[in-house]
């Protein structure tokens, strides 16, 4: 019996102990789960005002040529619907940059347009306007895209009938699958 209640001591000392263990182990992973959640409520502060900060440059659609926008996120999602320093016109979506021509260029028959976009099934749409808004050409692309989702390269050349104005645009959009419209639209304007 004298060795039944040692053994119940002891056993009373081993609960104990892996009772304090538990505990201690318990306290810490506790204090490492709400360290972990101050961590992770800072990066949801950091995105947030990330997420501002991209909706007030997107309705301000501005772009100062030259502006260091360097270890900010405007130093991207600012080109968005936006020229860079080198003329590429960007479309507000941010899926189609449109490289040749640039703004204001004097273009002819046949027209070489390239550029980069992300489009569904990597196909893209290039139209010729005059300055009446009147279609010159239209064509469809395919961008040499290396997978789903990923930008690709186009080039295009487009001949057209000379224009009744002096002045008209070039537009680079896809076709929605969805209902057919025209989004991701990015355009510069050319004379003839």
């Amino acid at each position: 019996m004298r060795n039944l209640g040692g053994i119940f001591v002891l056993l009373l000392l081993v609960i104990a102990l892996v009772g304090g263990f538990s505990s201690v182990y318990f306290f810490t992973r506790l204090e490492t789960e709400r360290s972990d959640f101050v961590e992770a409520q800072a990066e949801v502060g950091k995105l947030r005002e990330l997420v501002n900060e991209l909706q007030e440059v997107s309705s301000g659609n501005e772009r100062v040529a030259g502006e260091d926008t360097s270890g900010s996120i405007a130093g991207v999602e600012a080109l968005f619907g936006q020229v860079t320093e080198d003329g590429e016109k960007i479309s507000s979506s941010g899926t189609m940059i449109l490289i040749a021509p640039v703004d204001d260029a004097k273009v002819g028959s046949p027209i070489a347009v390239t550029g980069r976009a992300i489009a569904f099934e990597s196909t893209i749409n290039v139209r010729v306007l005059g300055g009446n808004k009147e279609t010159l050409v239209e064509a469809a692309a395919i961008t040499d895209a290396p997978d789903a989702g990923r930008f690709g390269d186009f080039a295009v050349e487009l001949e057209f009938d000379k224009a009744m104005t002096s002045s008209g645009t070039v537009e680079v959009f896809e076709y929605s699958a969805r209902n057919g419209s025209e989004i991701n639209k990015v355009s510069v304007s050319v004379g003839f």
